[in-house]
């Protein structure tokens, strides 16, 4: 029996290799970056006139916003004026049957009025919208709706057609579905579209209309990242859509001013490297000149990392898959099976017959949610499974170079974890972040409280020698330096736990944001804090440790923390699969040789210890 599991783990971790190989042809394939101007910010800066110059730099596309009163206002294309304010400027403005405060008082051009009147009745209703002596009359309007979006400017649609760009309409997510589909038939070959505002179109209960016209018309979608601008119901539109969807990266315009241009083309250009983002929405600078030399700094940076400038396209569809995966699935079981065997034969027969057909069917009814599961579970158990590797292995009479075989080979276990874990998410969704690893959270705590009861395990093995050592802890008398312990692991925790995720609790120091962007220089990749810094140094001091003590085994569960991490870099699916390698492997050069400067520091420490007290405190 045993063979024949050994033989399905390793034709599961062939289908592994195979599966994660293809993802990673799919990402090296899609080198094309499509670069948008955002048109109204343009305006704003007075400085629509480098269109022309920003089309020679490989600017392709021009994002354009509906005209709303507002905007209308601004550019002297309309006057308004709230009723309480005629009422008060009454002898200045032409005399009207009967002022009302609430009401808005729009004069302009009148064939312009006349074109406006139509869309304000589309918008708001006929009963809402009046005429008096050329003067349109809004009754009951409030001073937010004077942002809301209209129409698109003619003029402008027609100078960036002219120009050569694609047109990238920001649609508002208050229109009709059927306005929708009227905008995108008069509007000149749109290919993409980015939605304007906390929702897109149809939110919630209509997105399969929006997503019909999409298709119908086959205009992509433009998803903003999430941390940018959160907008509800993308994600099932994109599904909806078959994924065809353009992952879209901005920033803040206030962000511009503080960061510079090189720092913003690096913040635009690990976008890019690092989270398999496609379209970069750019935004001017308040110089025209400093706009000019970002665009150029940009591109030049695109183009030495071997990126194109062209229309956006979505990723090659991946394969199912369907029969690989489920090789990889029944050979979870099987280690599953066999890690039960190492405590009981009757557990490993068990878990086979009873585990095998139920993981089996629910990969054929639920395929998403068993996979989803399933990996989890693996991110989970695998660094539990990489500690009890290593704390069976300490020796009494391990050296350094035992030790570092020892860190290596639980790695090992880990990057296999990895491997099934990876090989199980192989799908478009996962690319363009539109589904994600749920209970990542998870995969941080759990390990080390699984860990840390087999420590316990390991060092009583049974359950009344844990539970008398229990009691005569608690029977003693509080020290303070049990208090300083207990306060440090609480701070410790909470600092792990809240520093996970792209939304920290705990913000990162200006310090640490100097330091990332140093070895961001130097690296080109940066390898996590926690792994390098943390984790791996501290795991290989604490098996060379352990090899001359068992009372040092407990620093192997700190250590663990860089197990867990290279788990958690490859549970960033929208990563590319290169750049979470490259990042796992510099952490552990790094951390590697940050734990041997670790030892000899320790051992030198030691050596004076000794000396002085004439006796060895290990």
């Amino acid at each position: 029996m045993r063979k024949l599991l050994i033989i399905i783990i390793i034709l599961g971790l062939i289908s592994s290799v195979y599966l994660i190989f293809d993802r990673y042809q799919v990402e090296m394939s899609n080198r094309v970056v499509e670069l948008t101007i955002d048109y109204k910010l343009l305006k704003d800066f007075q400085q629509t006139e480098i269109l022309t110059e920003l089309k020679k730099i490989g600017v392709n596309s021009v994002a354009i916003y509906e005209q709303s009163l507002e905007s209308l206002s601004s550019n002297n294309t309309i006057s308004y004026y709230f009723g309480r304010e005629l009422n008060f400027f009454a002898n200045f403005l032409p005399k009207l049957e009967k002022v009302n405060n609430s009401d808005l008082y729009i004069s302009g051009d009148n064939k312009f009025s006349n074109k406006l009147r139509e869309v304000l009745i589309s918008r708001f209703g006929e009963d809402r919208v009046l005429t008096q002596k050329d003067v349109l009359i809004l009754s009951d309007f409030d001073k937010e709706s004077l942002e809301e979006p209209l129409y698109f400017s003619e003029a402008e649609v027609k100078l960036i057609n002219s120009l050569g760009f694609n047109l990238i309409p920001r649609i508002s997510n208050n229109i009709d579905i059927k306005e929708f589909d009227e905008l995108l038939a008069n509007l000149p070959a749109v290919k993409e579209v980015i939605f304007n505002g906390e929702s897109v179109l149809g939110f919630p209960n209509r997105i399969k209309e929006t997503a019909e016209i999409l298709k119908d018309r086959e205009v992509k979608l433009g998803i903003i990242e999430a941390f940018i601008a959160k907008q509800q119901g993308v994600d099932k539109l994109a599904q909806m859509i078959d994924l065809k969807a353009i992952r879209v990266h901005s920033l803040q315009q206030a962000e511009l001013a503080k960061l510079g241009i090189e720092a913003t083309v690096n913040r635009y250009i690990r976008a890019v490297k690092e989270r398999n983002v496609r379209n970069l929405y750019l935004k001017p600078f308040a110089d025209r000149n400093k706009t000019l030399e970002f665009v150029k700094l940009l591109v030049k940076d695109l183009n030495e990392e071997g990126y194109q400038l062209g229309s956006a396209q979505g990723f090659k569809k991946l394969k199912p898959h369907k029969l690989a995966k489920f090789l990889v699935v029944i050979s979870v079981v099987s280690i599953f099976s066999l890690i039960l065997s190492l405590w009981s034969i009757r557990l490993f027969y068990l878990s086979f017959i009873i585990d095998m057909p139920i993981a089996s069917l629910l990969y054929l009814l639920k395929p998403n949610q068993s996979l989803e599961i399933i990996a989890l579970l693996i991110a989970i158990i695998s660094p539990v499974l990489s500690f009890r590797y290593l704390i069976n292995k300490i020796h009494d009479s391990g050296d350094i170079l035992q030790s570092y075989k020892v860190f290596f080979k639980s790695t090992s276990i880990t990057i296999i974890g990895v491997l099934l874990m990876l090989s199980l998410l192989v799908s478009d969704e996962y690319l363009l972040k539109v589904r994600y690893l749920r209970g990542i959270k998870l995969s941080f705590i759990l390990p080390l409280i699984l860990s840390f009861i087999y420590y316990l395990y390991y060092q009583y093995k049974n359950f009344r020698d844990l539970k008398d050592s229990i009691i005569k802890l608690l029977k003693r008398p509080l020290f303070l330096y049990d208090i300083v312990i207990i306060f440090v692991v609480v701070v410790v925790a909470i600092i792990y736990l809240s520093r996970t995720g792209n939304n920290p609790i705990i913000p990162v120091s200006n310090l640490e944001l100097k330091f990332r962007e140093l070895l961001e220089e130097v690296l080109v990749i940066r390898p996590r804090f926690k792994s390098f810094l943390f984790g791996h140094p501290l795991l290989i001091l604490g098996i060379y440790l352990s090899n001359k003590k068992k009372g040092y085994l407990w620093i192997n569960l700190l250590g663990l923390i860089g197990q867990i991490n290279i788990i958690n870099t490859f549970s960033h699916l929208h990563t590319p699969l290169l750049i979470s390698t490259i990042r796992v492997l510099t952490a552990i050069v790094l951390g590697s040789a940050i734990g041997l400067l670790l030892i000899i520091i320790f051992d030198s420490i030691l050596d004076r210890y000794n000396r002085l007290r004439g006796s060895d405190p290990l």
